[in-house]
């Protein structure tokens, strides 16, 4: 269904070329396999990206510079937390999202300017190749698949958490 929309989607738009990716959701595993397949992208970093669930976030990431292993730390450092009983599991996820868009060094506990801020301070607009989809619901209760491109790394972050807790058009 995900290919379906996106090949809708591309021949809606006629400003994209055939650089655009869709990236799918996969889980916690299908997020560190596809990171993988797009870091070997020719020309990543300026492509246009129509994505859902966890595929966005490796979008983000890809942007932001982290390698694989800096993800398995994040996902761990999350995992820890609600391990040890200082995070509640339904902030796993917002903790995995805050921590790549603002790239929080976990070795020092100090935040830091990601690299993601500093694109966006340098290119607003990048952001505007991030197509995601998320659900909104017509007259309050019928699902409906919507494609939402953010304008700031606030709309980001709420967008990335849309897509993830609700996946019912997506």
């Amino acid at each position: 269904a995900a290919y379906l929309c996106f090949r809708y989607w591309r021949s809606t738009q006629s400003h994209f070329s055939d650089d655009c990716v869709l990236i799918q959701g996969g889980g916690y595993s299908g997020f560190y396999f596809m990171h993988g397949r797009l870091e070997s992208l020719e020309n990543a970093y300026n492509r246009t990206y129509l994505c859902y669930s966890a595929g966005c976030l490796n979008a983000v990431a890809l942007w932001s510079g982290y390698s694989g292993l800096q993800l398995v730390d994040f996902g761990r450092h999350s995992q820890n937390l609600y391990v040890q009983g200082e995070m509640p599991w339904i902030n796993a996820t917002e903790q995995m999202i805050d921590n790549v868009i603002a790239g929080r060094g976990l070795e020092r506990g100090r935040p830091r300017v990601s690299a993601l801020e500093r694109r966006a301070r340098k290119n607003p607009k990048f952001l505007s190749n991030l197509n995601i989809m998320t659900t909104t619901f017509q007259w309050g209760f019928i699902p409906t698949l919507t494609i939402r491109t953010p304008c700031s790394l606030v709309e980001l972050k709420e967008y990335l958490l849309q897509t993830c807790w609700i996946p019912y058009a997506t």
